[in-house]
């Protein structure tokens, strides 16, 4: 199938002058491939804008805080009083020293996610 292109000329009247004017008309295949092009175009100029964005948030300087914080939630045992005061303390306490680590957790519950599984388990 051959495809044509149309030019189609207009004469116009500038200050008492003809001149010719000429421009192509575009077929629907050629309309939605500029079209497209275009789009393209955009969404890469956009992501160029964001990757430029990014760098600069990337690379911003930290800033020393004069009392430091943390966010979150950090939990980790200790012995209970009346097992302080029973005569197996000193067992328990050499337990502990062995098997205490801290955990951190963004909010109160210490949830954890189980693999696929959409409830998590308190660990």
């Amino acid at each position: 199938m051959m495809y044509r292109i149309l030019y189609v000329a207009l004469i116009i009247d500038i200050n008492g002058k003809r001149q010719p004017l000429f421009f192509r008309l575009r077929n629907l295949r050629s309309r939605k491939r500029i079209i497209k092009k275009d789009v393209e175009k955009q969404i890469r100029q956009k992501y160029k804008h964001w990757r430029r964005l990014w760098e600069i948030r990337r690379n911003i300087p930290l800033v020393p805080l004069e009392k430091p914080y943390q966010k979150g939630f950090v939990r980790f045992f200790v012995l209970r009083d009346d097992i302080k005061r029973s005569s197996d303390s000193r067992f328990f306490e050499e337990l502990l020293k062995k098997l205490n680590t801290e955990m951190y957790s963004p909010t109160r519950k210490f949830l954890k996610k189980n693999g696929d599984a959409d409830e998590g388990f308190v660990s």
